[in-house]
């Protein structure tokens, strides 16, 4: 579990460098993934996960897909380390 739980922060931490590279991402969908993503960063600390969590960042992903897709990526890269560690 401890190494899901490095492989989940490193592709937190890509993300989140992605997002600083999207100056022109709209404020509603920066909050969203703020959101998502602070939800997600408690994961590791032993806080339980919220039900939609998955979804919402799949969603997130969906949206992005078109115009962002780097970003799209790096989504889809946390959604596949959240589902290894079962989530």
């Amino acid at each position: 579990m401890a190494d899901e739980v490095e492989d989940l922060r490193a592709k937190l931490a890509q993300l989140r460098a992605r997002l600083e590279g999207e100056p022109q991402l709209p404020a509603e969908t920066r909050a969203l993934l703020d959101q998502v993503l602070a939800d997600i960063e408690r994961l590791p600390r032993g806080e339980r996960a919220d039900a939609t969590l998955s979804r919402r960042l799949s969603e997130a992903a969906l949206e992005f897909e078109g115009k962002h897709p780097t970003l799209s990526g790096a989504v889809g890269s946390v959604i596949d380390a959240l589902s290894r560690m079962g989530i």
